[in-house]
């Protein structure tokens, strides 16, 4: 519980430099900002008639930038009631999930946190569906996350290939995926762990001379971009301090209220 409260804490600084980089804007219209979803989904059906092709994907495989653009095209289906959008976030999920709630190309043992993303937009499948193996396969991405390696202080390692090392867009890839878990699941001792994952990135990432976060950290100090003293990564990276600050912001949306009966 501790270490949710400091999270509240954590994200509300975050919230307010959100607003305070809002204010003074015109404020567009709720439709207009949906007309631009809608357009932008359909450009992307276009040009990818197969869900399994977004990224530019020659052959299906179970990849996070998938998962994050179905679950962007679920909230515009959400939005607007096209049946299509759904359709076309399904189809991937059709694809890539057997009956028995194995994943097509992705294996446990690797241990690569980037995989557990897309897991997010098997939630609305299987709330929409009721198909069992989708389930199924959110229960198996959150077994690789129950023994995903990690830090001496809980920090879960980016891959298994990349030993001791926590990177900062790490924490978009499991983050939500795990507190979503938590209360559709109703095992609540995850936001604790969730909470941790977020808090120590700050302890070992954050510089506060610029304000910014390193994009990587090893604890071994064995890689060569890593700093003998520090551990961390030479440079920052804009994209990945983005992906930690949407992780505070997606989080968040489970944290209030109980957990549901969904088992």
């Amino acid at each position: 519980m501790k270490n949710v409260k400091m999270l509240a804490c954590l994200a509300g600084l975050t919230g307010i430099i959100l607003l305070a980089g809002c204010s003074g804007q015109p404020q567009a219209s709720e439709n207009r900002y949906l007309d631009y979803a809608v357009r932008l989904t359909d450009s992307e059906i276009q040009r990818n008639p197969e869900s399994w092709m977004l990224d530019f994907s020659k052959t299906p495989k179970w990849n996070y930038c998938h998962g994050l653009e179905l679950q962007a095209i679920l909230q515009v289906y959400e939005a607007t009631g096209t049946r299509s959008y759904f359709d076309y976030a399904y189809s991937y999920g059709d694809t890539m999930v057997f009956e028995d709630g194995t994943i097509r190309t992705y294996k446990l043992e690797d241990y690569n946190i980037d995989r557990v993303n897309a897991g997010n937009i098997l939630y609305p499948l299987y709330e929409l569906t009721q198909e069992e193996r989708f389930a199924k396969a959110i229960r198996l991405l959150r077994e690789q996350m129950a023994t995903h390696p990690r830090t001496s202080e809980g920090s879960f390692w980016h891959k298994k290939v990349y030993p001791h090392q926590v990177w900062l867009d790490g924490l978009y890839m499991a983050t939500p995926f795990l507190a979503h878990y938590a209360r559709a699941f109703n095992e609540p001792e995850l936001f604790d762990d969730v909470a941790l994952q977020i808090i120590d990135a700050k302890k070992h990432l954050y510089d506060p001379r610029t304000g910014l976060y390193y994009h990587g950290w090893d604890e071994a100090r064995e890689q060569k971009w890593a700093d003998p003293r520090t551990g961390l990564s030479p440079h920052f990276w804009s994209r990945s301090i983005g992906w930690y600050m949407m992780a505070m912001v997606d989080v968040l949306d489970f944290f209030s209220g109980r957990p549901s009966e969904t088992q």
